[in-house]
């Protein structure tokens, strides 16, 4: 018995020896594992960019305008825009506005800035600057450079820029010559001309310019197109006018057209005119005035002509007459006279 459990030790400890090396070779040493892990793994980038938590606060411009819209070259107008703190979480302060850009447009205080003294997270803010344009700027946008320094909480200094445009009008300054009809009397469903100028003295070009007689009027015609009229041009209209009643007073002529907005104007001018009746002569020809037409030979005048010759003949014939009768006693009485002084009577 003794013997059957010292063989059972022997074989115990046989068995625990063969299963230690299996153990070892399948679990890995910790240190080895986590060295080659680290091999592995990349290297950190030294451009990697370092992350503070801190954001820049900027300040926006959403909405631009002026007062009026256009703006007319010569007027004061308004300049209002809305600036916005673009920021969720910061505030920024120390806030000014300045505006910049070619000459002609003026500040009318003297000074194109705005200061603020701060602006919340998300919130907003209407700006306006007062300014005059010179009357001699053209007819075209102008741009302004508005210009936003700030600072954040922490009184770091910040800048941003804006372009923004004003757009400048010049009136449209439109006149016309007198205008004149030819004839200057017409008769009833006779035809006329009615000629004039159109004159843009602006600084702007005007187009669709368009010249009417204003309806229900003595006298009618077709509306005549003159098309666009650049600035300091003149351009001829010629129009065509029939006479439908009798009148004695002026008639009204409507020039229309459209300034550089596109913005439609019209202007009135009267024309003096008269319209008669239509007589017999003027029209058409009477039964009399047909057989004149038709004879040719002014018989009358003729016979006329004929008497008053044959009158002067008369005349003639009979004084040659007298004038040669009286010279024949004259030579008679001469012959008379020397026969006597000789003797022979």
């Amino acid at each position: 018995m003794k013997r059957f459990s010292t063989l059972m030790a022997i074989l115990t400890l046989l068995f625990a020896g063969l299963m230690i090396p299996a153990t070892a070779s399948a679990a890995p040493d910790a240190g080895q594992t986590e060295a080659r892990e680290t091999a592995d793994a990349p290297a950190p980038s030294a451009e990697a960019p370092i992350q503070t938590g801190k954001s820049t606060p900027r300040i926006m411009v959403e909405g631009f305008t002026t007062t009026p819209k256009p703006v007319v070259a010569g007027d004061d107008f308004d300049i209002v825009f809305t600036a916005r703190n673009m920021s969720a979480t910061a505030t920024v302060q120390n806030i000014k506005f300045s505006l910049s850009g070619e000459g002609g447009l003026l500040p009318r205080s003297g000074s194109a800035s705005v200061y603020l003294a701060k602006l919340g997270p998300r919130e907003s803010v209407d700006v306006t600057m007062y300014y005059t344009s010179l009357p001699t700027l053209e007819d075209k946008p102008y741009p302004l450079t508005l210009t936003i320094d700030y600072e954040d909480a922490d009184f770091t200094a910040l800048s941003s820029t804006e372009t923004v445009a004003v757009v400048v009008s010049q009136p449209a300054r439109v006149e016309t010559s007198v205008p004149q009809v030819t004839p200057e009397v017409m008769t009833l469903g006779g035809e006329g001309s009615l000629v004039f100028t159109v004159n843009n003295l602006g600084k702007s070009a005007i187009s669709n310019v368009k010249a009417s007689i204003k309806g229900g009027q003595a006298v009618t015609g077709s509306e005549a197109y003159v098309g666009n009229v650049a600035a300091g041009a003149t351009a001829n209209v010629d129009m065509i006018v029939q006479a439908v009643d009798v009148t004695a007073s002026p008639i009204t002529l409507v020039l229309s057209y459209e300034n550089s907005e596109g913005v439609e104007a019209s202007l009135e001018r009267e024309v003096p005119i008269m319209v008669t009746e239509m007589t017999q002569h003027e029209g058409m020809l009477g039964p009399e005035d047909i057989y004149e037409e038709e004879s040719t030979i002014p018989w009358g005048l003729i016979g006329i002509g004929a008497a008053v010759l044959a009158a002067i003949v008369i005349v003639a014939v009979v004084a040659v007459r007298r004038h040669r009768k009286k010279k024949d006693v004259e030579d008679e009485a001469d012959a008379l006279s020397l026969l006597d002084q000789d003797g022979l009577i």
